[in-house]
């Protein structure tokens, strides 16, 4: 009897330093074999919410022209004036209104559906659709995540603010596309396309003109993204940063205005994520 309940007693001690550390190494096998698998399901998500966004702002933004006998929305918003305060608002009326720039406009969620400042108010009125899920950049000014991380192609919309506060061009004309020449702004340029109008996306044509992108945090200001049309060796220039160009935790300063000499290859990333089907959305849908 001494002996039987000895045993049973050595029994109950639990396991060896062995066995735990078998145990261990099978748990830790198991999470380097999910946790990848894991982040690739949570990026998938985050890239389907992500083109999700960018459809609904595209069928509001044709909505928007096809109430307005083709004329498409505004935009050229004053980029660093702070819609919030602004004494006369209506003037400032944008397919979306505000400047990331300013820490006030950057965490006024309720912004992007003022029926006075954003013209897609009344065809978008989920605010939530104007922010790509994957960006968690805390702007160290308001100390919060941005409201917005998506631009408009600077040579797609109609005028308003210039309207208003220069007299020209008309109420509605194309926008100027004063980036398109290069390194400093010029909104007199007529050496590029811009479009005021959905019908006038012929040249280079409906499946080639990109209408909004992610744009980089560090470079993010009123809902344009500035484009430039010029390339040649040595005089090329990124205004505005596509948000996958240039990574906001490697960025050291706002990145505005930088020369760019390998246009081939910036090319090939375009291409290359529209094939991916995320991050920016073309007139075609």
């Amino acid at each position: 009897m001494f002996i039987i309940s000895r045993a049973l007693r050595r029994g109950r001690g639990g396991f060896t330093l062995i066995e735990l550390l078998v145990v261990i190494a099978i748990i830790a096998i198991l999470a380097a074999l999910l946790l990848p698998a894991l982040a690739y399901a949570k990026q998938q998500a985050q890239s389907s919410q992500c083109m999700s966004n960018g459809r609904q702002i595209m069928y509001g933004w044709h909505m928007y022209a096809d109430d307005a006998i083709d004329v498409l929305p505004p935009n050229d918003f004053p980029y660093e004036t702070a819609y919030f305060g602004y004494p006369n608002q209506s003037e400032m009326k944008n397919w979306v209104c505000g400047t990331m720039e300013q820490p006030t406009d950057a965490q006024m969620i309720n912004e992007l559906t003022d029926p006075v400042g954003t013209a897609l108010s009344h065809y978008i009125p989920n605010p939530a659709v104007y922010h790509c899920p994957a960006d968690n950049y805390v702007d160290p000014n308001s100390h919060k995540i941005h409201v917005r991380s998506i631009s408009m192609n600077s040579a797609v919309g109609s005028t308003w603010w210039a309207y208003y506060n220069g007299g020209s061009p008309p109420l509605g004309a194309p926008v100027q596309g004063g980036w398109l020449d290069g390194a400093a702004y010029n909104g007199n340029q007529t050496t590029y396309l811009t479009y005021g109008k959905l019908s006038s996306f012929t040249k280079p044509g409906p499946a080639n003109t990109w209408v909004i992108m992610d744009e980089n945090p560090y470079s993010i200001n009123d809902g344009s993204l500035a484009v430039s049309a010029a390339a040649s060796p040595g005089h090329t220039y990124i205004i505005d940063w596509p948000d996958w160009l240039l990574p906001a935790r490697a960025a050291k300063a706002r990145p505005c205005r930088h020369r760019m000499t390998r246009i081939a290859s910036t090319l090939r990333r375009l291409l290359r994520r529209r094939a991916e089907g995320g991050r920016f959305t073309f007139l075609e849908g």
